[in-house]
């Protein structure tokens, strides 16, 4: 008896944006890609390290194709390329968000599920907030600004998870939108909401993240049959009626309110994992500069050139015009049909995208409304029985919006100064030596890590016109007198304000503990011979240069015959330097100068702030009892005073 063999099918997926593979263009990306590397300049510069903000001809290209899709500004500037829109979006939300200082994310709902993944991700868990699209596409922003407000008004804090930078903007709102053949209900946000959305993130210090990755994929309902004249009733995007306004007094930078996060994904093929945030340059840059971008270099670097060459060639418009836009027609119209067949006598229906007569139709979405009483999720298993996946309505609901217990927004004062909360000091943490204190400090900023930490501010005034200078420079050593620093005394400004005056502050700063410490007292030369030790560990070419360098003297242009600028001064450095290499050529002992070497600023007082919360700092100072008794001199002692902040 023979057996029986039964063929397992495969289920037909619905749930998943998959193209169909014959609609992915593999044959012209071999071509695209031959082209890269046949050519040795777009070779080693796609298989190198990029820009951060991304492979520029594929800016300049996209940059020149958006322009004249939308009729937007051609400028590259504010184009960067991103490891595609879900990356793309994660990397906004690393740079302009901060999960303690943005008070809530507004997402249209129904929303793409796994957005709300990326939100939480990034720290959102609990401040996720559905706002309902509404019939044909208009989103109930009735209710989006009275919730604002309503956020806006609850209690705050001035907690912040990231430091500040003034290349970087925290958002108090973000609000995400897919606002062109939306994810998952196909509907399309209208002109007037477009606007009053962008007024509404104006007057709340709002990001509208707008993914506007199906708008390429579009056709008129009705009329002409041509894709071609399918950009001729196309919407503004979000992100240029942003631009097309003022900059904002409260954003002096202009970041703006909207940014456009698109992506290759439905136009080429998901595989490539490229796309791009169109926005103002500043956002641009913000978004660019990400750390993990920085890191990396430039997203999708190899792939970004092949890309080019699909655009530059035109091949791109026509694979959307001539391949995409009529396979799509051709499968929304089937689908369309089948549900008006199947479903509709039942009591399912298609909900309504446009009460328009003409209007335009495409992206990769139905939405069905069931009759009442049918449990989606029931459907979905009847459904996966005959090997159809489907997604239930339930999935494309904003995760956690439901819950009681979510904790309240917060809010980010980009305006303001930051809060200082690591850390208090007081009188019973002391040493009773401000020296001891200082090594305790110190010790604890390498450990946080501080950057260079031995970093400090000296400065100095000159008499009898009390004019004050300031530098950094590095403490090298602390001894039972003092702070030693080692500079140029002959020529220097500080050298010369301290003849006059020798009387000097320094100031450490440590942002990451939140401390900083100032000291003031005289300043003492340290002999030849200590300063010889500390010179004998410099590196040769600091040595020589301590020798050349005349500090802080001009280094006159050099001007040819005609009376042009021939050099502007190196040469001249770069002269006295080689004469004193010459000078000690084959010596590894080079004799520290004369006018080079340590001082000593002797405290009198050395101050220790901790910062705290609302400027409310807490601050100690030391300073030295005077004694007249020779003997009692010899061992200094300190009072200690709490100073108000």
């Amino acid at each position: 008896m023979g057996s029986l063999v039964t063929e397992q099918l495969r289920p037909i997926n619905l749930h998943w944006g998959k193209p169909a593979p014959d609609l992915l263009p593999s044959q012209e990306l071999a071509k695209a890609a031959q082209t890269v590397f046949s050519d040795p300049a777009i070779t080693v510069t796609s298989l190198q390290y990029g820009d951060n903000a991304g492979y520029k001809p594929l800016r300049k290209e996209l940059s020149s194709w958006l322009s004249g899709l939308y009729g937007s500004e051609d400028n590259s500037d504010q184009i960067c390329v991103t490891g595609g829109a879900s990356q793309g979006m994660a990397n906004i939300l690393q740079v302009l968000t901060d999960p303690l200082a943005t008070r809530a994310v507004w997402m249209v709902a129904p929303c793409f599920y796994m957005a709300c993944r990326i939100f939480e991700d990034a720290g959102f868990t609990g401040k996720l907030r559905g706002v309902h699209e509404g019939n044909e596409g208009v989103m109930d922003l009735d209710f989006l600004e009275r919730e604002m407000v309503l956020v806006d008004s609850q209690e705050r804090t001035e907690l912040t998870s990231k430091p500040k930078n003034p290349t970087r903007k925290t958002y108090s709102h973000i609000i995400y939108t897919v606002p062109t053949f939306s994810n998952p209900s196909g509907k399309t946000m209208p002109l007037e909401c477009r606007e009053r959305l962008i007024q509404i993130a104006r007057k709340h210090d709002a990001l509208i993240i707008s993914d506007d990755i199906y708008d390429m994929i579009q056709w008129p309902s009705s009329g002409s049959s041509s894709s071609n004249a399918r950009r001729t009733d196309a919407l503004p995007r979000l992100v240029d009626i942003d631009r097309s306004l003022p900059p904002l007094a409260s954003d002096p930078y202009h970041f703006g309110n909207a940014l456009s996060n698109g992506s290759f994904s439905k136009i080429i093929a998901p595989g490539v994992r490229t796309g791009w945030i169109d926005a103002t340059p500043m956002l641009v840059n913000a978004v660019s500069m990400c750390g993990s971008t920085i890191a990396g270099g430039c997203p999708s670097q190899l792939v970004a050139a092949m890309i080019t060459q699909l655009i530059r060639s035109g091949f791109l418009q026509r694979h959307i015009t001539d391949t995409l836009i009529p396979a799509y027609r051709r499968r929304r119209e089937t689908m369309t049909k089948a549900v008006e067949l199947n479903l509709e006598p039942v009591g399912a229906m298609l909900v309504k995208i446009s009460s328009a007569e003409k209007y335009l139709v495409g992206g990769y979405f139905l939405w069905i409304e069931l009759p009442s009483g049918v449990e989606s999720s029931k459907v979905v298993e009847f459904a996966l029985e005959e090997n159809l996946v489907v997604s239930a309505g339930v999935t494309f609901g904003v995760a956690g919006d439901s819950r009681k217990d979510a904790p309240a927004g917060q809010k980010e004062f980009s305006a303001q100064a930051d809060q200082y909360i690591k850390s208090s000091l007081d009188r019973a943490q002391l040493a009773a030596s401000p020296f001891t204190q200082f090594h305790k400090w110190f010790s604890e900023a390498q450990r946080a890590p501080v950057h260079q930490p031995e970093t400090v501010c000296f400065s100095t005034a000159s008499l009898p016109s009390g004019a004050v200078s300031s530098r950094f420079v590095y403490l090298k050593e602390l001894d039972s007198r003092g702070f030693v620093i080692y500079s140029n005394w002959d020529t220097s400004r500080k050298a010369a304000d301290i003849k006059s005056n020798p009387q000097a502050s320094l100031a450490f700063w440590w942002h990451e503990v939140e401390r900083q410490v100032r000291v003031e007292g005289k300043v003492e030369r340290l002999t030849n011979e200590e300063s010889q030790v500390y010179y004998d560990l410099r590196a040769r070419g600091s040595r020589v240069g301590a020798w050349a360098s005349r500090q802080s003297q001009v280094l006159p242009e050099i001007l040819d015959e005609k009376g042009k600028v021939a050099s502007g001064g190196r040469e001249i450095l770069d002269g006295w330097v080689k004469e004193v290499e010459e000078k000690y050529v084959g010596e590894e002992r080079i004799p520290v100068p004369d006018f080079w070497g340590g001082c000593r600023v002797v405290p009198e007082r050395i101050e220790f702030w901790q910062g705290r919360d609302s400027r409310l700092h807490d601050r100690f100072v030391y300073s030295k009892k005077a004694s007249t008794n020779p003997e009692e001199a010899k061992t200094e002692e300190w009072s200690i005073e709490r100073l108000s902040p």
